[in-house]
C-alpha cells in the first residue's frame, strides 16, 4: 500500500520536538518541518511503502530520521526522531522488520487465525486478510441472528469457545 497524501503540513509531536532538541540541537523545529516535508514528497514520488505500523521513515539530516504517520486531518505527524544506528529505536519501531523477517512473521498468521476462530472473533476472512470483532461488538452491530450465523461459521454454538 502506498500512501499518497499531499504533503502540505508536517506537524511535530511534542515527543518529536523533544527528540529533535536532544538529537539535533542546531536544527530548529520549523527547519526540520521543511526538510521532512520535502523528504516525504520525495519518498512518495519514489513509491516508498509504509512499514508494518503504517509509518514512513525519512532521513532529513545527516544521520537523523523522522518517523511519520499520515494525520487524520491531512498532512503528516512526526511521532519521533532518531539517530541512524540507534538499535534501541529500530527495535522499538520494528523498522525494517517486515522487509527482513516478513516470512517468519507471516508464519504466525495461521496461529492467529486458529485462535480467532477458536474464540469466535472472525467476521469474515479471505485471501490472507481477516476482519475480527469481539462478541459484544458482533451482537451490537449485527444483531442476534447474524451473530449466531457468524458463530456457526466459526464452528461454535452461540458464545461458546472450543
Amino acid at each position: 500500500m502506498t500512501i499518497q497524501l499531499k504533503c502540505n503540513n508536517v506537524y511535530l509531536s511534542n515527543h518529536a520536538k523533544l527528540r529533535l532538541h536532544q538529537r539535533g540541537p542546531k536544527i530548529r523545529p520549523y527547519q526540520a518541518r521543511g526538510r521532512i516535508k520535502r523528504k516525504i514528497a520525495d519518498a512518495q514520488r519514489r513509491g516508498v511503502k509504509p512499514d508494518w505500523d503504517g509509518a514512513i521513515h525519512v532521513r532529513f539530516d545527516e544521520g537523523l530520521w523522522a518517523v511519520c504517520y499520515a494525520a487524520e486531518t491531512g498532512g503528516w505527524v512526526v511521532r519521533t526522531i532518531y539517530r541512524e544506528g540507534e538499535k534501541e529505536m529500530e527495535e522499538q519501531t520494528g523498522y525494517g522488520r517486515v522487509e527482513n523477517h516478513g516470512e517468519s512473521i507471516d508464519s504466525c498468521w495461521q496461529e492467529v487465525m486458529n485462535l480467532a476462530q477458536k474464540y469466535g472473533f472472525i467476521i469474515q476472512a479471505y485471501g490472507g486478510m481477516a476482519t475480527l470483532a469481539t462478541h459484544k461488538v458482533q451482537k451490537e452491530h449485527f444483531g442476534e441472528e447474524r451473530y449466531l450465523r457468524i458463530q456457526k461459521m466459526n464452528g461454535l454454538k452461540a458464545g461458546e469457545a472450543k
